[in-house]
């Protein structure tokens, strides 16, 4: 069967010294492994340039029953992006949510809205010039929201004390937890891409709040690992 969709390069592996094999989120089918052969030849790497990880395409590919990596027919690129994949903050921040999709989105089926979720952050953070960890952070909450598992928030008076309740997926309001990781929370909970740069929060702030959430993941997604970039993330954090 022959498919058409547009897609987002998660991850791309060498394969028997002339081969690539390409891991995609696709638009219409989830995720998805293709194999790109003869990539050897200069002729073929400029034609494969933009499999790269970040980039977003079009594919038209074969589907056989039973095979798990389908064999690409067509392919182009859908837009060009101008600095995401080099800026190495950019990029950094980037790879790291492919890598969260590649490590927490299991099925074959389409999810629109988690597709367009890393499409939106994407396309955002390679024209954003400044503040972009915050398009992080966004995106660290709102995957939470769309994947289904989003806490019940419960606090009506932010002055009160509050505490977010990990393992039941609660904040609510009780002595002994962190306020202020809470209204971080719910603020870029309630925030969209574009104003979720007016949020405010030290530096301190902000590598709690990433440790809180991915304790957070860790609970509610089987089998989650924190991206590799963590520790370039630290290093990141302390400018």
């Amino acid at each position: 069967m022959v498919k058409k969709t547009e897609g987002i390069v998660l991850r791309t592996l060498k394969h028997q010294d002339t081969h690539l094999i390409v891991k995609m989120y696709t638009e219409q089918y989830g995720i998805q492994d293709f194999i790109i052969k003869g990539y050897a030849s200069a002729t073929s790497r400029r034609k494969f340039s933009y499999f790269q990880p970040l980039s977003i395409i079009e594919i038209v590919y074969w589907e056989k029953p039973g095979q798990d990596i389908h064999k690409i027919q067509e392919s182009r690129s859908v837009i060009f992006l101008k600095s995401i994949q080099t800026d190495l903050i950019k990029l950094v921040l980037a790879l790291s949510i492919t890598e969260i999709y590649y490590n927490s989105v299991k099925e074959q089926e389409a999810d629109q809205d988690l597709y367009h979720l890393l499409r939106s952050i994407i396309l955002t953070m390679d024209t954003a010039t400044g503040k972009y960890i915050h398009y992080f952070l966004y995106f660290l909450v709102h995957f939470v929201k769309v994947s289904g598992f989003s806490p019940d928030v419960r606090i009506k008076n932010w002055e009160e004390p509050a505490f977010f309740d990990l393992p039941n997926g609660i904040i609510l309001t009780q002595q002994g937890g962190n306020s202020r990781l809470c209204y971080l929370y719910v603020a870029f909970l309630n925030a969209n891409i574009e104003n979720c740069t007016e949020i405010v929060f030290s530096n301190e702030e902000k590598k709690q709040f990433i440790s809180l959430i991915f304790q957070y993941y860790h609970y509610h997604i089987h089998g989650f690992r924190q991206p590799k970039t963590l520790q370039v993330f630290a290093e990141i954090f302390e400018n």
